[in-house]
């Protein structure tokens, strides 16, 4: 038997359900499930962490007292990137609040984690490419808190049960945004265009490779990261 998503004008497995814009991607496949058989038992996704995660993940970033604060200013697509500069200011403030910042990125993301180094305006701890993926998904399951964009590691941090603030274009809001508030804040650009030429996601690939995010207020992202932060610490 197959079993799948299809657009309208797709050969049909045995068993689909539509695929179509703007519908959740979590919410997509559980109905893929469904339409196999095996009815959903959670909405959200859940990834367990093994202890040589754990530890792979500190031979990186050490223990300490401190509340950790990850911050992963990468994409795949640079559009959905945040401008770096405010991202290290708002880490700045956390850093201000008693948080530990330590800022990730691959090999490729080396001049954006430079680049918020640079807006935290002080000593903060970098690591680029020194994470393997079990380090990664140590490290993340460590932080109290992950600011980040609509990214892998983001996903990755909520699948692990770590609170997440991250900003999204309106194209990806409706399919890959978190689902629930309570430990999660979604900022939202809702003009999602170039900040180079201003074409918006939706419209084409206009090459300048430039923010899109960058119209959603650094104030709101800080405001939501520092209210986020004290409710983290509060529970701990």
């Amino acid at each position: 038997m197959t079993v799948g998503a299809a657009t309208a004008d797709a050969p049909k497995p045995d068993r689909w359900v539509p695929y179509t814009s703007f519908q959740h991607d979590t919410l997509r496949w559980l109905e893929v499930v469904g339409a196999a058989g095996a009815p959903p038992v959670r909405l959200e996704p859940e990834l367990a962490v093994t202890e040589s995660d754990l530890a792979a993940s500190l031979a990186v970033v050490p223990a300490s007292d401190e509340p950790l604060v990850v911050v992963h200013p990468g994409a795949t697509d640079p559009r959905r990137c945040y401008p770096e500069d405010r991202l290290g200011r708002i880490a700045r403030a956390l850093a201000d609040r008693g948080a530990r910042i330590v800022v990730v990125g691959g090999p490729s993301e080396a001049d954006r984690v430079a680049a918020v180094a640079r807006g935290f305006a002080g000593d903060v701890q970098t690591v680029v490419g020194g994470l393997a993926l079990p380090g990664l998904v140590g490290l993340l399951a460590r932080a109290d808190l992950v600011l980040a964009n609509d990214s892998g590691p983001r996903h990755i941090a909520a699948a692990v049960g770590t609170a997440t603030v991250a900003v999204f274009t309106y194209a990806n809001l409706a399919d890959v945004a978190p689902l629930t508030r309570a430990r999660h804040r979604a900022l939202v650009s809702w003009h999602g265009g170039c900040r180079v030429c201003g074409l918006r996601v939706l419209d084409g690939w206009c090459g300048h490779g430039a923010s899109a995010t960058h119209d959603v207020h650094e104030s709101d992202v800080r405001a939501a990261a520092e209210e986020l932060f004290e409710q983290v610490l509060a529970a701990r």
